[in-house]
């Protein structure tokens, strides 16, 4: 799916709605589990998009729940991104800039 065809499946409602678990899960983010004993604390879920995992680079997406609201970050920047239409834009831009260049990191 590109971009276009997102912002044309969107309604302006779909556009200001803040992501859900369902929403992440649906957009293929895997779900990781941090034990009490792992973190040292209590235990916590977050969630995690591979967008480049070869041996030159390591890309990805992580959510998290803060404050009631799932927010997702693009390490090692801190800009959160709290919106469907956010995040299911940034991964196609980040896909599509991918595929582009695919062949420079071969």
């Amino acid at each position: 799916m590109n971009l276009q065809a997102i912002i044309h499946d969107l309604s302006l409602a779909e556009i200001g709605k803040l992501v859900t678990e369902e929403d992440l899960k649906e957009m293929d983010f895997e779900k990781k589990h941090v034990t009490a004993k792992e973190s040292g604390d209590k235990p916590y879920t977050y969630y995690i998009y591979e967008l480049i995992n070869n041996k030159y680079e390591d890309l990805c997406l992580i959510a998290d729940k803060v404050n009631g609201k799932w927010e997702v970050v693009l390490p090692p920047y801190t800009k959160m991104f709290t919106t469907y239409f956010e995040i299911k834009t940034l991964i196609e831009l980040l896909r599509e800039r991918g595929e582009e260049n695919e062949d420079i990191l071969d």
